[in-house]
C-alpha cells in the first residue's frame, strides 16, 4: 500500500488509500506520480513530432511551394500547388499537435495534475489536425 495521493480525475475525490476507482463516479484514481509518468510520455511524443515534421517540412517546403522545380537539389514534387499547400498545413497541424502534448507534458511533471484546458486543447488540436487531414485527402484525390 502507498500514501500517495489518489485523485479522480472525473469529480475531483482525493484519498490516499491504495484505491484504482473512484467510490463516487467509479473513473480512475491517479496518483501524482503516474500523472508525471504519463507527462514525461507527453513530452516525449511531442518532441518527437516537432522533430520530426519540422525536419521533413524544412526539406519539403521549397519543392511543395514551388511545385515541378528541383530545388537545391531537393526532391521534386510534381502535384499542383494547392497540394503543396496542402500537405504544409498538414505538417504545421502536427507540428502544433506535437506542441500542445509537450505543453501538457510540462505541466504534468511540474504540477503532478492534469489541466483540463489543456486537455481541451489537445482535443481542439485534434478535431483540427483530423479536419486537416480530410482537407488534404480531398484535395490529393
Amino acid at each position: 500500500m502507498t500514501n500517495d495521493l489518489r485523485t479522480c480525475q472525473g469529480c475531483g475525490y482525493q484519498t490516499t488509500d491504495d484505491l484504482t476507482q473512484c467510490p463516487h463516479c467509479k473513473r480512475r484514481l491517479m496518483s501524482a506520480r503516474q500523472i508525471r509518468r504519463l507527462g514525461w510520455m507527453l513530452v516525449v511524443i511531442g518532441l518527437f513530432l516537432i522533430g520530426l515534421m519540422g525536419s521533413i517540412t524544412l526539406y519539403m517546403a521549397p519543392s511543395l511551394l514551388q511545385p515541378g522545380r528541383r530545388l537545391y537539389g531537393g526532391p521534386l514534387f510534381t502535384g499542383t500547388a494547392q497540394q503543396g499547400i496542402s500537405a504544409l498545413t498538414l505538417f504545421g497541424a502536427v507540428i502544433l499537435f506535437g506542441l500542445t502534448a509537450f505543453s501538457n507534458g510540462v505541466w504534468q511533471i511540474k504540477t503532478g495534475q492534469r489541466n483540463k484546458w489543456l486537455l481541451y486543447a489537445i482535443a481542439l488540436v485534434t478535431a483540427l489536425l483530423l479536419g486537416t487531414l480530410w482537407s488534404v485527402y480531398t484535395t490529393f484525390d
